[in-house]
């Protein structure tokens, strides 16, 4: 694994900033919808970026049906020319085409309604919406039948926990990177399971998850908070570590981000730099 900087040089980068229309600099999250235009979730607003202008929506309160936190951690684009938008104080669905947007009110059948960080969402291949957050768990959200139903982890109380992505992998399992480590749901039970070895039953960072990615071969790249990044072969549950060590730890032990770039590299993203 090498640094990006070392003998990478066919890639370019135009910077777009707060001097160019973005709402602001600090940037959470990115994506591309299926006709080309880019999203950016900002620190201040949600912007959309047509290659050469960005339109920003905030919260206005002169005006109806706008988004009610500017503090954007996560969007995903679904049917209907709909935009799921994971703010500080919620979950928002935008309608693309009228510029508009709805709360997510529902309760659950238990009586548990998302009113804090959404800090994460994935669409799986039945349309359902799953969502994390920060201190209230896992839910997901049946847009067809407008139904939210929160997703328990089997034999612990994980309301506290922190969630910070949710993958579905080639074979449509669904993983779950929290604080406390690596989930698996159980369709069979319809609870989450703990992974064994990559889960820790305390407050600790022991096995934090912050990003999951499944190779061409199946396996699972997962990228730490403090342990580096991690090899999980999920048919031997045997993981393998890189960049990080418990013998000898590395200084690039933060992976904030994993992207399969070509059949056998990976771009990981840092919090000290960019590596391949």
């Amino acid at each position: 694994i090498a640094s990006f900087s070392q003998g990478y040089t066919n890639f370019h980068f135009k910077k777009l900033q707060v001097d160019n229309g973005l709402s602001a600099n600090f940037v959470f999250c990115i994506m591309q919808d299926t006709k080309g235009f880019m999203w950016f979730g900002t620190k201040d607003g949600l912007n959309k970026f047509d290659g050469n202008s960005c339109k920003v929506f905030r919260y206005n309160p002169q005006k109806e049906k706008t988004i009610g936190n500017n503090i954007i951690h996560c969007m995903i684009e679904a049917d209907n020319d709909k935009l799921y938008v994971g703010t500080e104080a919620g979950l928002y669905i935008m309608d693309i085409a009228d510029e508009t947007f709805e709360k997510v009110e529902n309760t659950t059948a238990d009586n548990f309604k998302i009113t804090y960080t959404v800090t994460t969402l994935f669409k799986d291949n039945r349309g359902n919406i799953w969502i994390g957050t920060n201190s209230q768990g896992i839910y997901t959200y049946n847009p067809e039948k407008n139904e939210l139903k929160r997703v328990r982890v089997n034999g612990y109380d994980f309301d506290s926990n922190i969630v910070w992505s949710i993958y579905g992998d080639a074979s449509d399992n669904i993983w779950v990177g929290t604080r406390l480590g690596l989930l698996r749901y159980n369709s069979n039970t319809g609870f989450f399971d703990p992974v064994e070895g990559l889960y820790s039953l305390y407050d600790s960072s022991e096995h934090e998850t912050q990003t999951i990615v499944e190779d061409v071969n199946g396996d699972l790249w997962l990228g730490t908070w403090g342990k580096g990044l991690r090899l999980y072969k999920k048919q031997s549950n045997v993981y393998t570590t890189f960049l990080g060590s418990n013998k000898e730890p590395s200084t690039v032990t933060r992976i904030m981000a994993i992207c399969q770039y070509r059949d056998n590299a990976l771009l990981v993203g840092s919090d000290n730099g960019l590596y391949m």
